[in-house]
């Protein structure tokens, strides 16, 4: 049973947000890197957004992206 307080979704920090940005871009460039090496062919470093794509899938909240009144009031900022 609750006590009557909500659990609330908090986005990671922005360092955070950053830091995986940047492991998604490091990874599909040794992606594609190897696929360069290895078949001769650029195509490899479609994986730099198909790794973004995937972070997003498993990271990204759709919520956020409602307006207030759908998803109700965020914390720090008064109601309408």
């Amino acid at each position: 049973m609750q006590n009557g307080t909500s659990t609330q979704h908090r986005p990671p920090a922005p360092w955070r947000r950053a830091g995986l940005l940047i492991g998604c871009v490091l990874a599909g460039g040794l992606v594609g890197a190897v696929g360069r090496y290895a078949f001769d062919s650029s195509a490899g470093f479609l994986a730099v957004p198909g790794f973004v794509l995937l972070a997003w899938l498993f990271v990204a909240n759709p919520t956020e992206c409602l307006p207030t009144e759908r998803r109700g009031p965020h914390p720090g900022h008064p109601p309408r």
